[in-house]
């Protein structure tokens, strides 16, 4: 498996990845407050294996996305051969938000699996989070762009 290099060196959280299994189903992610920041993940090693197939590109989208100042915020993500990672922010509280990971397979198989994260409602709301690490350094992608927090 390739290491996948993350923003600020991230070691992701197995608590919050999603596998898939090779019988599709709707996937649930723990949940999260508006102002939380945190990564997430969908992990298609089983989905994937039975064909000796890998991820050759990905999109993640949050369906429930309004426009709104708190809508939940795709703020950067990527994959490796099996699995899309992204970072999540904001997000309206007391709603079920809905995202959509699609993949695309080395051996051209589309998939979507739809993921559903429930943003708790004891926190106020919190628009786009900052896209700076404590220290001030700006994240940025791998390949070294800024990242804006816009939804995607």
């Amino acid at each position: 498996m390739t290491d996948l290099v993350l923003p600020g060196g991230l070691t992701p959280d197995p608590a919050r990845i999603w596998h898939v299994t090779p019988v599709h189903a709707q996937g649930a992610w723990p949940v999260k407050s508006s102002p939380d920041a945190l990564d997430y993940g969908v992990d298609f090693s089983a989905f994937l294996s039975g064909a000796g197939d890998t991820i050759r590109t990905h999109t993640v989208s949050v369906i429930t996305a309004t426009g709104s100042t708190y809508d939940l915020t795709s703020v950067w993500d990527a994959h490796d051969e099996s699995r899309v990672l992204m970072m999540l922010g904001s997000g309206v509280p007391a709603t079920m938000q809905r995202v959509r990971v699609k993949i695309t397979t080395t051996q051209n198989r589309r998939f979507e699996q739809a993921m559903r994260l429930w943003i708790v409602d004891y926190s106020a709301a919190s628009g786009k989070p900052l896209m700076a690490l404590p220290t001030g350094e700006q994240l940025t992608t791998p390949d070294g762009t800024p990242l804006s927090g816009t939804v995607t």
